[in-house]
């Protein structure tokens, strides 16, 4: 609760009218390039897309134990679950922050991880063209996701990619 954590500052303030501002795709660029630590704190999630978007900026991510989709791409190298207390939280971040891990290796390692995620992703687009009858395809190539994956692309800009 806010009570709990009167010191701290929270970025994403809501509203007098309590609700919280969205932050567009440069402010939370922005305030992601000041963090040296990402947090997953939810008892249950599904996919939870933030932590895999921290580990593609290069953040080393502190989680609590969970259900869900995050726990796969987590890295003991650079990621720490910890039981869902303050404590636990806040030594597992001064611990990764002292590490001093660059982002670059936390960033390379985590594209490592995913690689074979993304190539049973691509098959299992061909087998799905492939059983829908959709003739030949050529093979699925996306070379530019090596370096580009942690781009936020509108549906027209992966479309033209694809293309």
């Amino acid at each position: 609760s806010r009570q709990a954590l009167s010191h701290a500052v929270f970025l994403n303030q809501p509203t007098p009218a309590d609700e919280y501002r969205f932050f567009g795709r440069d402010e939370l660029a922005r305030q992601l390039s000041r963090a040296r630590v990402g947090l997953s704190l939810s008892e249950e999630e599904g996919a939870h897309r933030a932590s895999i978007e921290y580990l593609f900026l290069g953040l080393p991510v502190v989680s609590t134990f969970n259900r869900g989709g995050r726990d796969l791409l987590l890295d003991g190298d650079f990621c720490a679950t910890v039981p869902a207390e303050p404590q636990f939280v806040a030594g597992a971040v001064r611990a990764l922050i002292e590490r001093g891990l660059s982002r670059d290796y936390v960033r390379r390692r985590t594209l490592a991880k995913i690689a074979g995620h993304r190539e049973r992703y691509v098959e299992a687009l061909m087998r799905a063209a492939h059983t829908a009858n959709l003739g030949p395809l050529p093979p699925i190539h996306w070379p530019w996701l090596n370096e580009e994956v942690y781009a936020w692309l509108t549906p027209d800009e992966l479309h033209a990619r694809l293309a």
